[in-house]
């Protein structure tokens, strides 16, 4: 069909045959001026998201090279023998002729026990503890005369 055919066969409709298509044709190009539009928006947002993904690798990446730099540090710190000593004592080794000792925030509950005569038992006032330790002192370490 040629364009004089069309234009000939267009100007053949009535006028509310040429409003409803020029209202078709309307609608069509809007739907495909959405349609683009639908396409940018969601290029333009997918880019935001990436440019979010980019700044938190770039922090991660920067994290890593900060804990790179500090473990190049403790192997280039390795090769001392004070390094190689700290790091014996804690795991517990002890240089020869050394002892030891082991301090627990939590150490176990204390069993067993003796009864002491005349010891106060808990709850009574200082006073009573205090002549307790007074007695018990002046028992073992009786006063010097001069």
């Amino acid at each position: 069909m040629s364009y004089m055919s069309a234009t000939h066969t267009y100007s053949r409709l009535s006028r509310d045959e040429r409003t409803s298509l020029l209202q078709v044709v309307a609608v069509f190009v809007l739907l495909l001026l959405g349609l683009v539009a639908y396409a940018v928006y969601t290029e333009v947002s997918s880019t935001n998201v990436l440019n979010g993904k980019i700044a938190e690798l770039r922090v991660a990446n920067q994290a890593a090279a900060t804990e790179v730099a500090i473990d190049q540090r403790e192997i280039a710190s390795a090769n001392s023998s004070a390094w190689i000593t700290a790091q014996a004592r804690q795991y517990g080794f002890v240089m020869p002729g050394e002892q030891l000792f082991h301090i627990s925030a939590n150490p176990p509950a204390a069993t067993g026990g003796v009864d002491v005569p005349g010891l106060p038992v808990p709850g009574q006032s200082a006073s009573a503890w205090t002549t307790w330790l007074r007695v018990t002192l002046h028992k073992k370490f009786p006063p010097v005369v001069p």
